[in-house]
């Protein structure tokens, strides 16, 4: 849904096991979550961090010829969540719908505020 140091920017992956727009309608939802959260607190920037040594993996362990022709091309994803894309939508559910939105792998901004 989102990269590592790349601010106030979100993208969708669909479920590949299921419908693909369980998925995105979730992730929709998050982004509003964030928006709302940012509006709230006077927020200006998001922006998800990862541990740099974390263990990298394909984003998508999906068959297909024009994906496995891109695979290298595509971002990464990590080993955990939130770093890990899963196909589960019942834990999906659970955690980006109802999951903190705040938390060590998200950063939030005021406006003009420096990066550490």
């Amino acid at each position: 849904m989102m990269l590592s140091g790349v601010p106030n920017s979100a993208f969708t992956v669909g479920y590949t096991n299921s419908s693909w727009t369980l998925k995105a309608d979730l992730v929709s939802e998050y982004v509003c979550r964030i928006l709302n959260y940012m509006d709230a607190g006077g927020y200006a920037v998001q922006v998800p961090r990862a541990d740099p040594a974390m263990e990298r993996h394909a984003l998508l362990d999906f068959g297909a010829g024009y994906i496995q022709r891109s695979i290298d091309e595509l971002p990464k994803q990590g080993a955990a969540w939130p770093w890990r894309l899963r196909m589960n939508y019942v834990a999906d559910v659970l955690s980006i719908r109802h999951g903190a939105l705040a938390d060590s792998a998200m950063e939030f901004r005021r406006p003009h505020a420096k990066p550490d």
